[in-house]
């Protein structure tokens, strides 16, 4: 008995447990558990404590990275049977594998950790902490496997009053600014000067001049608006790409639609894969399409497969969408460009090509040119489309901004997870690219959640999971851009540099002493 005890103790210690409470308390800071945000600072500030009486604190940092991403992503494990996949069994492996990536970020943030505090002591690594976690959250961003999910600013959500805070440091910058008020908390706990100070100051001008920046941007100017509605038809997974169910997705697109303009749309928004064809080779469809926005006289923004042929004369397949004009003809077209790595496409294909031809069940889409803005004529709308959870990746929003879009668009279907967490995290996570860049939101989900958010990423219209319906509301373009859209991650690329160069020079004056 007494072995197995000690046995236990040496495989989880004091620090490593914890890492482990704090990584489940990051999780009910982040959505849907939204009353709770505030519970950010403590579990960063105990998982920072942790790490500093670590021994192994690369370890301690890989277990707050499984207790939090597990129970954040643990909806990733429950498909909902209506959901078509080759391979079910698959499942809870897929989802131990996002898990395990995730953490590996939390594993090398914690071994850049114990780099530092080895070569430099413990005040400069204890500094060094807010850099290596900005650090960390940025390398999840990027790349073909990039998961920017609930990042530390997503916390924000809870607290519209940090939103004008977000509109000047974007997300990342504000999970600077959290991660560094928790190390003030544990710095003034261990009653370390040097670290107390730090922090204190930089926290403090950080939130003065952000708020500052943010009271000062010109006012947004009264734009000519443009009725806009979203239509969650809510059609079954289990029938809508069932050819014989063909009318499940017809009809209630059909009757919504009509529903829109009755309520005076100007543009309306199906969501992703909305029809279940390749629609331009799909004459029925198309035509049903073609009609039912020639007779309504009203553009629409609509999701679906699409396709066209390589110079080798293979067809390449795409997740595709496009704006009908009012006489039924697609104005524009726009391809989804960040695929959903072994979902809809094995990764690494530019290097590895014939991982193309492993078949795990996903789709092999072929990713699309970079968003761009699509001008709604005789409007001062530019709408730019967003696939799926191409909404949480903050330089998608910056490319497409660069080309005038003035209006954001997510289309999605989040009905795979039934009524879980994932769903309700996603739509809330697209509203930061709207606070971030200072542009309206109109999301349409099939099963929802759909919303219209304005500028400043306040929801003005919703429809809550599993429900049919639409939504309509008068959306103002964008007038002009936020000060996070302009200058990006400059500001806080400046700050982090001073910090480093601060740091750097206490620890010179430490050896020197």
């Amino acid at each position: 008995m007494k072995n197995t005890f000690a046995a236990t103790k040496s495989l989880i210690s004091f620090p490593d447990f914890l890492s482990l409470l704090a990584g489940f308390i990051a999780t009910v800071a982040m959505p849907p558990y939204q009353v709770y945000g505030w519970v950010i600072l403590p579990s960063l500030a105990l998982f920072i404590y942790a790490l500093s009486l670590s021994k192994k604190p690369a370890k301690s940092a890989f277990l707050f990275g499984v207790a939090h991403q597990a129970s954040l992503l643990q909806w990733l494990f429950f498909l909902i049977p209506e959901a078509s996949i080759s391979y079910r069994w698959m499942i809870p492996m897929a989802g131990s594998l996002v898990v395990v990536y995730v953490s590996m970020f939390y594993l090398l943030f914690g071994l850049s950790y114990r780099i530092v505090r080895n070569r430099f002591g413990g005040t400069v690594a204890l500094l060094s902490m807010p850099v290596l976690w900005v650090g960390m959250e940025l390398w999840r961003s990027v790349g073909e496997m990039g998961f920017p999910w609930c990042l530390t600013g997503a916390s924000a959500l809870t607290f519209p009053k940090l939103f004008p805070i977000v509109s000047v440091t974007g997300e990342l910058g504000l999970g600077f600014i959290l991660f560094t008020t928790a190390l003030f908390l544990v710095s003034l706990f261990k009653k370390n000067r040097t670290v107390m100070a730090f922090c204190s100051i930089t926290v403090s001008l950080l939130l003065i001049v952000s708020v500052f920046v943010a009271n000062k941007q010109p006012p947004v100017q009264e734009t000519d608006s443009i009725r806009i509605s979203a239509v969650q038809a809510n059609v079954s997974l289990k029938d809508k790409w069932d050819p014989e169910k063909v009318d499940a997705s017809i009809e209630p697109y059909t009757l919504l639609t009509e529903d829109a303009v009755a309520d005076s749309a100007e543009l309306i928004v199906w969501a992703e894969t909305a029809v279940p064809a390749f629609l331009r080779y799909d004459r029925e469809k198309l035509k049903w399409i073609k009609s039912l926005s020639d007779s309504n006289d009203v553009f629409l923004y609509a999701g679906f497969p699409d396709a066209s042929r390589n110079s080798d004369g293979e067809m390449d397949r795409f997740n595709g969408s496009g704006l009908f004009t009012p006489d039924g003809k697609i104005l524009a077209r726009y391809s989804k460009h960040h695929l959903l790595p072994f979902g809809e496409r094995m990764p690494f294909q530019s290097l590895i090509p014939w991982l193309g031809k492993m078949d795990f069940g996903q789709a092999e889409w072929i990713p699309g040119n970079k968003p761009e803005g699509i001008a709604v004529p005789g409007t001062n709308a530019v709408v730019s489309g967003l696939i799926c959870f191409e909404s949480i990746f903050s330089s998608l929003v910056g490319m497409t901004e660069k080309s005038g879009t003035n209006i954001l668009v997510n289309i999605t279907n989040d009905g795979w997870f039934g009524k879980r967490a994932g769903p309700v995290q996603h739509a809330e996570l697209a509203r930061l690219r709207s606070v971030e860049y200072g542009m309206p939101l109109v999301r349409c989900a099939n099963n929802g959640m759909s919303y219209i958010c304005d500028n400043k990423g306040i929801i003005v219209e919703e429809l809550p999971l599993y429900v049919q319906g639409v939504i309509t509301a008068d959306v103002f373009p964008a007038s002009r851009k936020s000060y996070f859209a302009t200058h990006g991650y400059k500001p806080l690329s400046i700050v982090i540099i001073v910090w480093i160069f601060a740091s750097a020079v206490l620890d010179l004056r430490r050896r020197n002493a």
